[in-house]
């Protein structure tokens, strides 16, 4: 068994397509249970320049895919190709051609919905459960976005801008003017005059009122929270009781309004010396640290103080100053220089409040802001926000590393891609699995544009798209009644085992090198289940030595045999649970041996069988032939048969087929029929397929391109291979068939057999 199937648990189509009176958008339309998938591009139809377009979002089972893993029934990584697989669905309009279709990794949770309707998009979600076009789920959680004032100068914001877009696409620009005290009010713009404002608090408090009026764009869109008002404190401590030691030396501020002001700590004077942008503070003969922290005190509070009614100095313990801004607000923030940091410590201003809006979307969206003037005004985009898309029509991840694409010729084609990477990382939990979107690369989706570059309500903004439409390609989902067309996620790989103990040449210059290698196997049964042998898998080494037999050619005797590259040993490994295998090359002698003996240990290097050492796992039985060259051609035909096939299976077993195969014109003496159970003739290179009875649909196809995941098995009984049934719908009728490859034709020629079973709920 090499293919497993994991139907998709989460489908649905979401489009900003006209509803049938060709106004209306069915931006809120769901299709999460219907039984059919749809992708489609429409321009030009409403109007010139519009844009009508579909997509597919579906998700798979990861988590049973983990667990498969951790089972041991899927291989690890590397060793397995994830494949996602949509069929085609037949309808009667008109099917797009010569086009691309990307499947790309989605980035949020979403609701697969209960909606039907893929014509007239009449089953809206209004709240409920299910993504739109609009919304991936109905469990919003509000975004949230600020912007902050940090200028008090109502002349540094004039002109200066800063945009806001709400979940429904409504895009504000907001202007702040220093010309006039009154608002103007846009569908798309918004004037707001801060003439005469005397603060950034005052700048907040008018930006807060324009945009919840009831004449803003964003009225009942987007609310607005400012911050509580508090004023920025910091602090200067002296550290030295030596007056001396502070002559000349600074310490710089900035109050709220902007006013900074050198202050120069001077040992040669008592008295103070104010100025507009300076201020000499008298220290000479302060006998202490208190002592100066008083002084300069005295001189921040002066009347003559350029920071008088601006700042205010309160003298601490342990000579410290407290500076609080008289005016609250985030503008109060500044730092404190000074140009002794080791006798006087500085801690600039904090804690100022009152000019930082909260705008919070009620929608959702994480949609950003932007502003002309980041120094004086800071912006964070919304973030926080679920239940609304990012951008219209669904968030997809558009990392190359998780966008896959399929040309379509015809737009019949199922579409069938290599998304291993991706599930690779949905397994790993380093991408979390919220599924994939399905629908028409960016080039073939329909044309839109606008000077800022944006989507603009519903319309995806596509500035390279098609002018000409692709309507429509639709898909099965997972609600459709036909078994075999539901979406899924097919994982493949080759477990086929190529046991060569019934097929064992020796080495021959008529044989290529790959083909002199013999690969023998251990199985290592314990009370009938496949376990490791302790201490041995999957990291221990294993050794498997050749003998000859003993006169009756029964066990092994004698010395290890000598391998072509002149040792006695090659070192096998570990293949799965319980399973290891290796490699011989072995030479014949003039009179080659008629049976050799493989014996698996662990020990030295050379000796005879007596000090193989170490310990002896198990030992068996080969029967070498020789290959030799014909002087005719030959072209084989083969009989086969399935010597276990049953009338029925189960739907929950996976059953092994065993193969009996031999050249139909093989010619036997009597001797050997009368002496001989035939032997089965091994099939290198052989493959099977499934189809159904009834109407012959290939319900498993020959896997044999690079994943080779219906390749047969073969050990020394001949041919066989796995077949896990839930692949298969239960309650119809099956065939294998089977195909060899034919190295003189390099082709896989099918077999004329025809074996039939049928899958049922329960085995009669």
């Amino acid at each position: 068994m090499a293919i497993k199937r994991y139907t998709a648990d989460a489908d649905t189509t979401i489009v900003n397509a006209f509803q049938s009176n060709l106004k209306t958008r069915g931006t809120g339309s769901n299709a999460g249970a219907a039984d059919v998938l749809e992708t489609f591009s429409i321009y030009d139809r409403q109007a010139t320049g519009s844009q009508e377009l579909s997509r597919i979002l579906i998700k798979f089972p990861i988590d049973d895919i983990t667990s498969d893993r951790t089972a041991g029934t899927i291989p690890a990584s590397g060793s397995v190709s994830f494949y996602i697989r949509m069929y085609n669905a037949k309808h009667s309009k008109t099917v797009p051609e010569d086009y691309k279709l990307v499947v790309a990794a989605v980035s949020q949770a979403w609701q697969e919905g209960v909606g039907l309707d893929l014509e007239t998009y009449r089953d809206l979600t209004y709240g409920n459960t299910g993504a739109n076009w609009m919304t991936a789920n109905n469990s919003t959680t509000q975004a949230t976005a600020t912007i902050q004032f940090n200028n008090n100068s109502a002349a540094a914001y004039d002109g200066e801008t800063f945009t806001v877009e709400s979940t429904d696409g409504t895009s504000v620009v907001y202007t702040l003017d220093d010309d006039t005290g009154t608002n103007t009010y846009g569908d798309s713009t918004t004037n707001i005059g801060i003439q005469g404002g005397p603060n950034a608090i005052w700048i907040a408090g008018r930006v807060q009122d324009a945009i919840v009026n009831s004449s803003n764009a964003h009225s009942g869109k987007i609310t607005v929270a400012r911050d509580t008002s508090a004023a920025a404190t910091a602090t200067i401590q002296f550290n030295s009781d030596t007056a001396a030691n502070y002559d000349d030396e600074t310490f710089t501020v900035t109050s709220t309004d902007g006013t900074t002001v050198v202050y120069t700590l001077n040992d040669d004077s008592t008295s103070n010396t104010y100025g507009a942008s300076t201020t000499s503070i008298g220290i000479q003969g302060a006998p202490a640290a208190s002592k100066v922290a008083e002084l300069v005190t005295a001189a921040g509070n002066n009347s003559s103080n350029a920071h008088s009614d601006k700042i205010t100095f309160v003298e601490g313990s342990s000579a410290t100053v407290t500076l609080t801004q008289d005016v609250s607000g985030q503008p109060g923030n500044d730092t404190i220089a000074t140009s002794d940091s080791t006798d006087i410590t500085v801690s600039g201003f904090t804690g100022g409040t009152g000019t930082e809006l909260t705008l919070t979307d009620s929608g959702g969206a994480n949609n950003t802001v932007t502003t002309s003037d980041s120094t004086d005004i800071t912006v964070s985009g919304f973030t926080g926000g679920a239940g609304p898309w990012t951008s219209v029509g669904g968030d997809y991840i558009t990392s190359s590393e998780y966008v896959y694409e399929k040309t379509f010729s015809t737009g019949l084609e199922d579409l069938e891609i290599n998304i291993s990477h991706l599930v690779e990382k949905w397994i790993a939990g380093t991408q979390t699995n919220y599924g994939v979107g399905v629908h028409l690369s960016a080039s073939y989706e329909s044309y839109f544009s606008q000077s800022s570059g944006r989507n603009s309500g519903s319309v995806v903004f596509n500035a390279d798209g098609a002018t000409k439409s692709y309507y429509t390609k639709r898909f099965f989902g997972r609600n459709s009644q036909y078994f075999f067309r539901r979406p899924t996620i097919e994982a493949r790989w080759n477990d086929a085992v190529r046991d060569d103990r019934g097929d064992f040449y020796y080495s021959s210059s008529l044989a290529p090198a790959a083909d002199n290698l013999n690969t023998l196997y251990l199985y290592n049964y314990v009370r009938g289940t496949l376990v490791n042998i302790p201490d041995l898998a999957p990291a221990g080494k294993i050794l498997v030595s050749l003998f000859s037999g003993s006169t009756e050619n029964t066990v092994p005797s004698g010395s290890k045999l000598v391998l072509h590259d002149g040792n006695t040993n090659v070192t096998g490994g570990w293949v799965s649970t319980g399973i290891y295998s290796a490699s011989v090359c072995a030479t014949a002698s003039a009179a080659p041996l008629t049976e050799l003996f493989d014996v698996w240990h662990t020990g030295s290097t050379s000796g005879d069988r007596a000090l193989v050492g170490g310990t002896v796992f198990a030992t068996g039985s080969i029967t070498p032939s020789k290959i030799i060259g014909g002087m005719a051609a030959a072209k084989p035909t083969y009989y086969l048969n399935i010597t276990n096939l049953r009338g029925s299976y189960r739907k929950d077993e996976t059953a092994r087929f065993n193969l009996y195969i031999r050249n139909k014109y093989w010619n036997p003496t009597i001797y050997t029929v009368a002496t001989t159970t035939p032997i089965s003739t091994t099939i290198v290179s052989a493959s099977y397929r499934v189809f159904r009875v009834i109407d012959g649909y290939d319900a498993i196809q020959y896997g044999t391109g690079s994943d080779e995941h219906t390749y047969l098995s073969y050990h020394i009984s001949g041919n066989y291979f796995d077949f896990d049934m839930s692949l298969l719908e239960s309650g119809y009728s099956y065939a294998f068939k089977f195909a060899f490859y034919d190295n003189g034709l390099s082709s896989w020629v099918e077999q004329p057999y025809v074996f039939k079973f049928r899958v049922e709920d329960y085995e009669y």
